[in-house]
């Protein structure tokens, strides 16, 4: 069967509205517009979407937990042995499995035992559980280290493109820029043009109002005076075809510049889309590698402290019959260590004798004799050399504790970073989908500054959007940004307002609250 809780990425115990963040989350990142040609995430969304459309359900998804549940009881009862026992699923399982006891051989599926090849030595439990858990883990990592790089490859490929496109964008706005420059420039000689012929137009029409105001005054109006009105009609009627065929290129200059315009303004929404899908991959990006850094650290730690049992397992099997085994503690162990261990053991001792214990008297005489002959640096010398311990290996084994505590703070403070910013980005990706409890306490993390770096416009905005919400906390922290002038100009009589809110909700805060 389909585990669509292992393909959604959530618990089976996942509220409803856990599935639906994480759906919507992953369904953003898987968006096509965003995985252009990647078959990888078109089918990972087909699936993610079916998922969802199960566990997003109450009445389907109760119906498929049953059904899981009826599946995995059928799984377990075909795996039953010949007398009903489970068979062994995984190594570990296979050799913590019964043996029968010594001299009595075990015959599955009750055939006789004859001619049997002699018994070969097995290997020791502990070796091949280590082999099977080092085999697993290298190859869980080989693939999960595999399956980064052809994502990140994947990623590269989608940058350069969409990079490539945003040089091109950019360069067609240049060029429409340039043009809408030179016809603005024309445009303008045009206008000026228009103007200039315009301004004759009217001298020229002057001049023969004049002329012909002239002539029907005087009778005796020679024919050369008829002439020169005639000559100015004439250039008038010039002037206004001239001018008319300005105007028309004026409206076509016009023309092209509002599509000059035009093309800046797709270029811009064409650059503005593809910063955007270059932001989401760079985000996808991140979240990738914050990802395999956490799971290293996670492994590294787990590694060293492994490797660290192994060793001091072996180190207390070699001391358990000497004084230090009495004691409990390790052979490096300062003076306070083997104070501390001596009277903790002498407490739980002389408890026990005082219920009556027999053996406790003993324990105690053999304490007494353990604490006596390792109390001091000298005494310990002397006794180290009678069990083969000499003074270097005290130091060297003082040394390496010490370097396996330092690096071990180190990969444990590493993976408490790592879970912080993983919690910060929780909390946003929740504060982004309307959570006004994660609004809030993102507002406070950024006004008070303490874990992430103070930001007091971050704040007020977070505070707004909680205080959109009704969120109690959030209207007292909305109007207290508002009383003290912090992320938004001053305006106390608006602050104390959504403070006032804040207290009829009961924030304690609000109600101590004094300007």
């Amino acid at each position: 069967m389909k585990d669509y809780y292992k393909i959604l990425g959530v618990a089976p115990n996942a509220s409803k509205d856990m599935i639906k963040q994480v759906y919507r989350s992953k369904a953003k990142l898987l968006h096509p517009d965003i995985n252009q040609n990647n078959p990888d995430a078109a089918d990972k969304l087909t699936k993610i979407n079916e998922a969802y459309d199960t566990l997003g359900d109450d009445a389907k998804r109760k119906a498929y937990d049953k059904e899981v549940a009826t599946h995995r009881a059928r799984l377990r009862a075909q795996t039953a042995g010949p007398q009903g026992q489970p068979q062994p699923q995984t190594v570990r399982q296979a050799f913590q499995h019964q043996a029968p006891p010594y001299g009595q051989a075990q015959q599955p599926f009750n055939r006789p035992i004859y001619n049997q090849p002699p018994p070969q030595q097995q290997v020791p439990i502990e070796q091949l559980t280590a082999n099977a858990y080092s085999a697993g883990y290298t190859k869980g990592f080989s693939d999960a280290s595999t399956k980064q790089k052809d994502s990140e490859r994947t990623l590269s490929v989608q940058i350069s493109a969409l990079e490539e496109l945003m040089r091109a964008a950019q360069e067609e706005r240049g060029r429409a820029e340039a043009s809408i420059a030179n016809l603005q420039k024309k445009l303008t000689e045009a206008y000026d043009k228009a103007n200039s012929l315009e301004r004759e137009k009217e001298a020229m029409l002057a001049l023969m109002e004049e002329q012909m105001s002239a002539s029907k005054t005087k009778d005796d109006a020679s024919q050369q005076e008829v002439k020169k009105v005639t000559e100015l009609c004439d250039k008038i009627t010039e002037l206004e075809k001239a001018l008319e065929c300005s105007k028309e290129m004026t409206e076509d200059l016009k023309t092209r510049s509002e599509a000059g315009e035009s093309i800046v303004f797709e270029a811009e929404v064409e650059i503005n889309r593809l910063k955007e899908e270059n932001r989401a991959l760079e985000e996808k990006i991140a979240s990738l590698e914050q990802y395999v850094a956490a799971r290293v650290t996670s492994d590294s730690h787990e590694e060293l402290v492994l490797a660290r049992e192994a060793k001091l397992k072996e180190i207390k099997k070699r001391i358990k019959a000497t004084h230090y085994g009495a004691l409990g503690i390790l052979f490096w162990a300062e003076d306070a260590e083997i104070k501390k261990a001596y009277e903790k053991l002498k407490i739980r001792y002389n408890f026990k004798l005082d219920k009556g214990d027999a053996k406790a008297k003993i324990k105690l005489k053999e304490l007494e004799e353990a604490y006596k002959a390792i109390a001091t640096p000298a005494a310990r010398t002397v006794y180290n050399a009678t069990i083969g311990i000499s003074a270097q290996e005290v130091k060297d084994e003082r040394k390496i504790a010490q370097e396996f505590a330092d690096k071990e703070k180190t990969l444990l403070d590493q993976k408490a970073e790592d879970a912080f910013w993983a919690h910060v980005e929780e909390l946003t990706f929740l504060a982004q989908t309307g959570d006004a409890d994660a609004q809030n306490q993102l507002g406070e993390m950024y006004y008070y500054g303490d874990e992430l770096d103070k930001d007091l416009n971050q704040a007020f905005y977070w505070f707004k959007e909680a205080a959109k919400l009704t969120h109690p906390e959030g209207l007292f922290n909305f109007g207290r940004c508002y009383v003290n002038g912090e992320g938004i100009e001053k305006d106390r009589s608006k602050g104390l307002g959504f403070i006032k809110q804040a207290e009829k909700l009961g924030v304690k805060e609000a109600i101590a609250f004094k300007v």
